[in-house]
Parts: C-alpha cells; sequence; structure tokens
C-alpha cells in the first residue's frame, strides 16, 4: 500500500504542471511628492495588518506565543516534508479541499459566535434547571429532616393519647352505664306515677261518691222541720257564748286591715300600725271590727275616698293592699285579738254599694257624695269639743276631755251592766282609734291621712288618741270584765 500511494504520488507530481518562477522586477523609484501620504496609508494599513495578524494568532490553538509560535513552525516543516516526500502533491483536488477546508473555517468563525451564544444559552439553561432541581431537593429533604425531627416525641405524645383513650372509654361507658339507670329510673317513676294517678282517681271518685252521699243524706234531713229548728237553736246559742266574752274598741274601718298595714310604697305606715296595734292589747282590747275591702271608681279620682283601693275595677285586685290586709290579720292573731271583717258598706269612703251601682250602671252614672263634714262648719255639735283655743279637738294629750270621758264611762258601764245581768253582751266597740296620729300630722303620697275618722269627715273629729284618758276606761272596764269572767 505504502508502494501505490508512492507511485501515486509521483505520478501526480509527473502529471501536475509546474509553477514557473516570475521574473525579478525591480520595483519603481518612490515619488517624493507622495511621500507623505504613502507613510500616512501605509500606517492604517499596518494596523489593519496587525490586527488580522493578531487575528490569525489568536485562532492557532495554544495559550502563549510560544506555543503558537512551534504550532506554526511544526505545521510549516511537517507541510514541507510531506511535500518534499512527495506524501502531499498539490493539484486541483487538493485546492478545492482546501478552499473548501478554508470556507468551512470562514463558516466556522461566522456561525461560531451564535453557536457558542445559544450552546452557552441551553447549557445556562440546563445548569438553572439542575440548580434549581438541586435547590428544590435540597429544600426538600431538609423539610423532611424538620418533619421526621417534629415526630420525635411521637412516641411520648401516643402513650399519652393512649392513656387518654382509655379514659375516654371508661367515661363513655360509665356515661351509658348513668343513662341506662336514668333510663330504668324514668321507666319507674313513670309507673309509679301512673299508679299514683291511677289511686288519685280512685280516691277522687270515692270522695265524689261520699260528698254526693252525704249532701243527699243532708238535704234529705234539712227537710225535717224538727232538725231545722235545732240546728238554729244551736247556732244562736253558740253565737251568744262567743259574743258573750268580747269586750272591744273599734279600730279605723280603713287602717288596720288595709292601707296603714300596707307598705310604704302603697301609702301605708307599717310602724305606726304595729305600735298602735300593741297599745289597744295593752289597754285589753281584743276585738277590731276593719274595713276589709275598698273600691275604686272607674271615673278617676273621687272625692273623700280610700286610695290606693283593694279593687281597683270588677275583678281586679291590689295585691300590696292584700299584703296589708293579711299583715293586719297577722298581728291581731299574735296579740290575741278577733276580727270583725267589713266587706262592704253604704258610705260611699270605702267605694261600697253606690260603687257596685256605678260598676253595673252602663252608662257609669257618677255616685252623687255628700259634702264633707266638717265640725266648725256644723254648729252646736262643734261646740261640743270646743275649749278656749277654739279647736280643742286638735290637741293631744287631752286628759280634760270631759265630754268624751264622760260618754265613754257611762256606755261602758252601761253595757258591763246589761251583761252582768245576764242578757247578750257582744263588748262595746266606740268609734274609732286615732292612736298616734295627730291632725297636724302631714298626708303621705296619695293625699290621705288615716286618722280614726274616715276620709268624709273632720280628721280627728271622734279619734281616740293614745293619750287620752278614754283609753283608761276601756283598760279599767277590761279588767272587770277579765275578773267577772274568772269568777264564772
Amino acid at each position: 500500500s505504502f508502494r501505490l500511494a508512492r507511485s501515486s504520488l509521483s505520478a501526480a507530481k509527473v502529471a501536475s504542471p509546474r509553477v514557473l518562477a516570475p521574473a525579478f522586477v525591480l520595483p519603481p523609484k518612490p515619488d517624493p511628492s507622495a511621500a507623505r501620504f504613502s507613510t500616512s496609508q501605509r500606517s492604517s494599513e499596518d494596523v489593519v495588518a496587525k490586527k488580522k495578524a493578531n487575528a490569525l494568532i489568536d485562532a492557532l490553538p495554544g495559550n502563549s506565543l510560544v506555543s503558537k509560535t512551534g504550532i506554526i513552525t511544526l505545521t510549516t516543516a511537517v507541510s514541507a516534508a510531506a511535500i518534499s516526500s512527495e506524501l502531499f502533491v498539490l493539484n486541483e483536488e487538493v485546492v478545492i479541499l482546501g478552499s473548501f477546508v478554508i470556507f468551512l473555517g470562514y463558516v466556522s468563525n461566522l456561525v461560531a459566535p451564535a453557536y457558542t451564544e445559544w450552546a452557552d444559552g441551553q447549557i445556562k439553561k440546563v445548569t438553572d434547571i439542575l440548580n434549581t432541581s438541586r435547590t428544590a431537593h435540597v429544600a426538600a429533604v431538609q423539610e423532611r429532616i424538620s418533619n421526621v425531627g417534629e415526630m420525635k416525641d411521637v412516641e411520648a405524645l401516643t402513650t399519652q393519647l393512649f392513656e387518654l383513650s382509655k379514659q375516654t372509654a371508661a367515661l363513655e361507658h360509665e356515661t351509658f352505664t348513668l343513662r341506662q339507670k336514668a333510663a330504668v329510673t324514668a321507666e319507674v317513676k313513670s309507673v309509679l306515677d301512673a299508679w299514683v294517678r291511677h289511686e288519685g282517681q280512685l280516691r277522687e271518685a270515692e270522695q265524689r261518691d261520699l260528698v254526693s252521699t252525704v249532701l243527699a243524706n243532708v238535704q234529705a234531713g234539712l227537710s225535717d222541720k224538727k232538725l231545722q229548728r235545732e240546728i238554729l237553736l244551736s247556732s244562736v246559742a253558740e253565737i251568744e257564748e262567743w259574743e258573750a266574752h268580747i269586750p272591744g274598741l273599734d279600730e279605723l274601718l280603713v287602717r288596720a286591715a288595709l292601707n296603714l298595714a300596707a307598705s310604704a310604697e302603697a301609702g301605708g305606715n307599717i310602724s305606726r300600725f304595729e305600735t298602735e296595734m300593741e297599745q289597744m292589747a295593752a289597754k285589753g282590747i281584743n276585738n277590731l271590727r276593719i274595713m276589709a275591702s275598698s273600691e275604686a271608681s272607674q271615673l278617676g279620682i273621687q272625692p273623700a275616698r280610700m286610695y290606693p283601693s283593694l279593687m281597683a275595677s270588677p275583678g281586679v285586685y291590689n295585691e300590696e293592699i292584700f299584703v296589708g290586709l293579711d299583715r293586719a290579720l297577722a298581728k291581731m292573731s299574735n296579740l290575741s285579738m278577733t276580727a270583725v271583717m267589713t266587706l262592704s258598706n253604704f258610705w260611699t269612703w270605702s267605694g261600697g254599694i253606690a260603687q257596685f251601682v256605678s260598676w253595673a250602671d252602663k252608662l257609669n252614672a257618677s255616685i252623687p257624695y255628700t259634702s264633707i263634714w266638717d265640725p266648725t262648719l256644723n254648729p252646736p255639735f262643734g261646740a261640743l269639743t270646743t275649749g278656749t283655743n277654739g279647736k280643742m279637738w286638735i290637741v293631744a294629750p287631752r286628759p280634760n276631755f270631759t265630754f268624751t270621758n264622760t260618754y265613754f264611762t257611762y256606755v261602758l258601764d252601761l253595757v258591763l251592766d246589761f251583761w252582768k245581768s245576764g242578757k247578750a253582751f257582744a263588748g262595746a266597740g266606740p268609734w274609732a282609734y286615732g292612736g298616734i296620729w295627730r291632725p297636724f300630722n302631714a298626708r303621705n303620697q296619695f293625699n290621705e291621712l288615716w286618722a280614726g275618722d274616715p276620709p268624709a269627715e273632720g280628721p280627728g273629729w271622734y279619734d281616740v288618741y293614745d293619750t287620752d284618758y278614754a283609753m283608761e276606761i276601756v283598760r279599767k272596764q277590761a279588767d272587770v270584765v277579765e275578773a267577772h269572767m274568772a269568777t264564772l
């Protein structure tokens, strides 16, 4: 093969045309006039030539001028040796090949920057992707490490949760047991309640039958004239026996039972009420006639009436006044007193029958009130209690109230003699006890005084005050009654 290559190179050498060296020609003598222009032009061309030479040198491989020079020298020597040894034959193919190589080098010089930029971009893109992936992977691994670090106490937490679950299960079991017990208890209670209701219904039925039987027997017996007479005589005897030992003084018909014993907000004065009740008990009074009801008008505030009233309108009651009545009766019971309770009257100052008629009248007729009684405007009655000061009836104490003292002594002695003679005696009840009140006391928020006298009369006109000698007369009568009762 070497021979074949050598003979081929020899043949190519023979067949190839020779290139004649050009004849030597002396250059023309330079023009002195163009020296300056030529010098400057030559300087520019030298700069360009230097740049091209530098570019060619830079294109050679190597990092220094010595290495690049060595490469050029080596390449030249190799080329010369190849040509001289006919290893390399310069012909048309070589020219074409060289031209093609030069063209490729030129094209590569043109394309190299763009390709380099594109390659660098692709490399950077891949590098960025790899860096991003690495960063994400590092973050994911770090997060996983952190998550795993948070799970370091999972065993203790699991143990605690397991203990809690056992406690929860125990509580649920206990709750279920309690619910079952409660359900059983409720069922038992329901059965027992049903039996109780059944027994109650049976007792009610028996009581109804018994009441019906008794009523039928009583009604049948009441038709007997003899039985009717016996019942009547027995009732009269019981009443007479009960009345035979009741000495008493009449309390004002409004104060003790209703308003005075009510709260201050309802116009009462509990402290005064209790004081006066204890004063009367100390004087031997054991029975009071009290007003136990009062009625208001549908036409608004009326003259000389009791306010607040117990019954504001038909069937509508004032609870505060009811409380006053309860308090009055409780106090009387504590003092061993009895009460005669007046539920209505014909006087208009309590409302009374006149107010019921007004309610029943569809036209709401007003009540024809009489003029208010004023003792100073009605002689000669006013003179009975008029002393040297002109109005003795409002002065307290009144130890020398001669007419009243004489009247009390006469009436009470008469009643006492009547009782001692064996005749019916229901006690003595003079009108009326004023207690610690005095006419110069101020009115309350309802414009009421609660004197012994009713609002329609002069305040204090009939009052017996706590310091009056008449109270001593009452006490003496009570002592006589008590002594006489002890002999029976």
